[in-house]
C-alpha cells in the first residue's frame, strides 16, 4: 500500500487473506501513509474482514514517528503474529501518532499484537462483543507497558465491560493499581461501566485501587477529561446498576435554578454534570478537567443543585482539591447529579432561602447533557483553556473510606432525567418508550422537549393505577413547564372533596375524584388512563374539570368505562377532574374560557353512547324556544288566514 495505490483501496470489500502456510505476509503499509483496515460492515476503506494463516497479517515500514494504522473489527485467524506495530497503540497515548485496534477478533494466533521497538506502550480492548462470552485477552509482546481496555458489551456501544483476573494475569502479577481505560473518541454514546466490573473487585481477594480514564475527542485532539478512582474499601459488595462515566461542564435538568445565581455567576468557577444519575456502586474520588488551568481551589467548594427542592446545597463531600498538574479538579461523591464548583457566596446569591449548607445531602436531582447542547465533552471548552490538546492521565487517587450520608426522601433515584428519556426512545423496538413511575415520580420538563425532536413516536408513564401517554406530534409547547419537574402522579382521593360538595352538594356522592399533582398547562395533549374500579365496566361517565376560581365546572366528554374499570378521557392541563354518574346542573357547567353554560345531552338509549359536540352542548333551552316560536308563528298565520277565507 503506498499514496499513489490509495485511492483504488476505497474500492475493496469484503476482502479475506489467507497466507496458507504461515510464510507471508499478509497486509503490509509502505511509505509514509496512514492505513485504516476496517470490516465492510463500517462502510469505510479498506473492507478487510478476515486474515488468516500468514508469518505477519499486518504489518508496516512506516516511519513510526509519522504513522498512523486503524485496524476495526477485523477476524485474525492461526497467524503466527497478527498484528505488528512500530508505535503505541490505543488513545491512551495521546501526543504521539498511534495505532488504534478496536473490537478485533484474535483466534489461535501465535502471538496477537508484537511490538518492534522495546519502548512502545499498548492500550488494548480486552476483548470484542463479537466473542465476549469466551473471554480472550489478546496477547502483546515486546512491548514496555501494556493495559487491557474494557470492551463494549454489544454492537450499540453504549456499556463496556472488563474481566479483571485476566487483566491481571496479562499484566502478569496482582497489582493493587488496575487502570481501565475507556475511550470516546469513536461513539457519541453515554457510555456505562457495567455493574459486575465493581463487583469483581469488591469480591476480589486483592486490595485494588481502580482507575477508569476517559478520552474524547475529535480525533487526532483527544484528551483525558475524566478520571475515575475507586478503591475495593469504599465499593458495594454486590452493585446494582452501571456507572455512565459521562461528565460535561454544561447545565443540564438544573438551568432554571442554575439561573437564580446572580447573572455574572462570578462565583461558580465551573460546572459539574455527571450523566449518571443515581447512586454510585460505592465512593469515587473523580478527576475533572478543568475550565480554566489557573483557578485554585482556594475557598472554593462543591455544592449540588437540587432540583426537586429548588435549593443549591453544600455537597456531602464538599472539599474541593486540584491535581499536582494543577488541570484537573478533585472531587468526592458517591452518588450524581449537578453539582457546580464554587465559593460559598452562591448560597447568598440564589434567592431561594438557603443562606447555609443545612441539610447536606448530596445529589437529587437528575442530570442530562444532551437536550440544551451539553451533550459534547467538557473537553470541547477545557482543552484550550488548559494549553494542550494531549493530556496525560493524572495520577489516581484512592476514595476515601469516609461515612457515606444518608440522602434525603427524594433523590435522583426518583427522577426521570432528559437523558433516560432520549436512551429509551432510541433503543425502543417500536415507537414508543415506556416508564414504570411506581417508584419514579420526578420527570424532567425537558423530557417532552426531547419527545418533540422525535416525530411519531410516543412517550408513556404508567403505574397499575393510571398511565399518561404523549404523542410527540401532540407536543405544541415543549417549554410549558420549564424550570420545574414534571410529576405524574394520579389518585382518587382529592383535597378538594369538601368544597366540591359545598358547590354540588347531594349530587357529589355519585363523583369518582380524579386528582392530579401537577397542576397547570401540559407541553400538549395527553391520553389520560385510570383505573376506577371492575365493578364499574361498561358504566357511562361525564368527564368535568373542576374550576374553583371561577365556581364551577368544565365540561370535557362523556365516556363509557372499558370491560376492565378503566377511565380513558384527553386533557391539556392538570387539576382536579371528576367522573360523574349524572349529568351536573346547568348553572354549575361553564366554558373552558367564557361564562356561557355548557352541558352534554342524555347519552342515547341503546348501549352506544354519543359524544356531544360542543355546538351541541352549549345551545342549552335555545332549540325549545325556537321550536315554540315556530309553531306559535305558524299557528297565528293559519289563523289570520282561516279568518280572511271566512270573509
Amino acid at each position: 500500500a503506498n499514496p499513489n495505490r490509495d485511492a483504488m483501496f476505497r474500492y475493496f470489500k469484503n476482502i479475506a487473506i489467507d497466507g496458507k502456510d504461515n510464510t507471508r505476509i499478509g497486509f503490509k503499509a509502505e511509505d509514509d501513509i496512514p492505513i485504516n483496515i476496517r470490516h465492510t460492515s463500517y462502510g469505510l476503506p479498506i473492507g478487510l474482514d478476515y486474515i488468516n494463516n500468514c508469518k505477519v497479517a499486518v504489518t508496516s515500514a512506516n516511519d513510526p514517528s509519522r504513522f498512523t494504522m486503524n485496524i476495526y473489527g477485523v477476524t485474525f485467524e492461526n497467524n503466527n503474529v497478527a498484528i505488528e506495530t512500530k508505535a503505541n497503540i490505543g488513545y491512551k497515548y495521546v501526543g504521539n501518532r498511534t495505532t488504534e485496534i478496536l473490537e478485533n477478533t484474535f483466534i489461535n494466533n501465535g502471538v496477537d499484537v508484537k511490538a518492534t521497538e522495546s519502548n512502545l506502550k499498548i492500550s488494548i480492548p480486552q476483548s470484542y462483543f463479537g466473542n465476549a462470552s469466551g473471554m480472550k485477552v489478546p496477547t502483546v509482546e515486546g512491548a514496555a507497558e501494556v493495559d487491557y481496555m474494557p470492551y463494549y458489551t454489544t454492537a450499540d456501544r453504549d456499556t463496556v465491560q472488563a474481566q479483571i483476573s485476566p487483566v491481571l494475569t496479562a499484566a502478569e502479577g496482582a497489582a493493587t493499581e488496575l487502570e481501565l481505560p475507556v475511550s470516546f473518541v469513536w461513539t457519541d454514546k453515554a457510555v456505562k461501566l457495567d455493574k459486575t466490573v465493581f463487583a469483581q473487585i469488591a469480591q476480589s481477594p486483592a486490595d485494588y485501587n481502580v482507575s477508569v480514564p476517559v478520552t474524547e475527542g475529535p480525533e487526532g485532539s483527544e484528551t483525558v477529561t475524566t478520571v475515575w478512582n475507586f478503591a475495593k474499601e469504599n465499593l458495594d459488595a454486590a452493585p446494582t446498576a452501571d456507572t455512565t462515566l459521562k461528565v460535561t461542564n454544561t447545565i443540564g435538568d438544573a438551568e432554571s435554578l442554575y439561573e437564580t445565581i446572580d447573572t455574572t455567576k462570578t462565583s461558580v468557577k465551573q460546572v459539574v454534570n455527571f450523566a449518571h444519575g443515581g447512586d454510585l456502586p460505592g465512593t469515587a474520588v473523580v478527576h475533572v478537567l478543568k475550565d480554566d488551568a489557573t483557578v485554585s481551589p482556594d475557598g472554593l467548594k462543591l455544592y449540588y443543585l437540587d432540583v426537586a427542592n429548588n435549593v443549591i446545597k453544600e455537597a456531602d463531600y464538599a472539599t474541593v482539591t486540584e491535581s499536582a498538574d494543577g488541570k484537573y479538579w478533585i472531587v468526592t461523591v458517591d452518588h450524581c447529579s449537578e453539582y457546580i464548583i464554587s465559593t460559598a457566596v452562591v448560597l447568598e446569591e440564589t434567592g431561594n432561602g438557603n443562606t447555609g449548607s443545612g441539610d447536606t445531602n448530596s445529589g437529587s436531582s437528575g442530570s442530562t447533557g444532551s437536550t440544551t447542547g451539553s451533550s459534547s465533552s467538557s473537553s470541547s471548552s477545557s482543552s484550550s483553556s488548559s494549553g494542550s490538546t494531549a493530556t496525560a492521565t493524572p495520577a489516581p487517587t484512592a476514595a476515601p473510606a469516609a461515612t457515606k450520608v444518608t440522602p434525603s426522601a427524594t433523590t435522583v433515584n426518583d427522577f426521570i432525567s432528559a437523558q433516560d428519556v432520549e436512551n429509551k426512545l432510541e433503543k425502543a423496538t417500536g415507537d414508543t418508550a415506556t416508564f414504570d413511575v411506581t417508584d419514579k415520580d420526578l420527570i424532567s420538563s425537558k423530557a417532552f422537549a426531547v419527545l418533540a425532536e422525535n416525530p411519531g413516536k410516543s412517550l408513556v408513564f404508567e403505574t397499575d393505577a393510571f398511565k399518561w401517554t404523549f404523542l410527540a406530534d401532540d407536543i405544541t409547547d415543549a417549554n410549558a413547564i420549564a424550570g420545574t419537574t414534571f410529576k405524574p402522579s394520579i389518585s382518587l382521593n382529592s383535597p378538594n372533596v369538601d368544597a366540591i360538595k359545598a358547590l354540588v352538594g347531594e349530587t357529589a356522592e355519585n363523583f369518582t375524584h380524579i386528582y392530579f399533582e401537577h397542576h397547570g398547562k401540559l407541553p400538549g395533549k395527553a391520553k389520560i388512563e385510570v383505573f376506577v374500579g371492575e365493578d364499574q365496566a361498561g358504566l357511562t361517565k361525564y368527564v368535568y374539570h373542576y374550576l374553583p376560581e371561577r365556581g364551577g365546572f368544565e365540561y370535557i366528554e362523556t365516556i363509557t368505562l372499558t370491560e376492565k374499570g378503566w377511565a380513558e378521557f384527553e386533557i391539556y392541563g392538570c387539576s382536579d377532574y371528576i367522573l360523574s354518574d349524572v349529568m351536573l346542573d346547568t348553572s354549575l357547567v361553564l366554558d373552558a374560557e367564557a361564562e356561557t353554560p355548557v352541558q352534554p345531552e342524555e347519552p342515547a338509549t341503546d348501549s352506544t353512547v354519543e359524544q356531544p359536540t360542543e355546538t351541541q352542548s352549549g345551545m342549552g333551552m335555545l332549540p325549545i324556544i325556537v321550536v315554540i316560536a315556530i309553531v306559535v308563528a305558524a299557528v297565528i298565520i293559519f289563523a289570520v288566514k282561516r279568518k280572511k277565507d271566512e270573509e
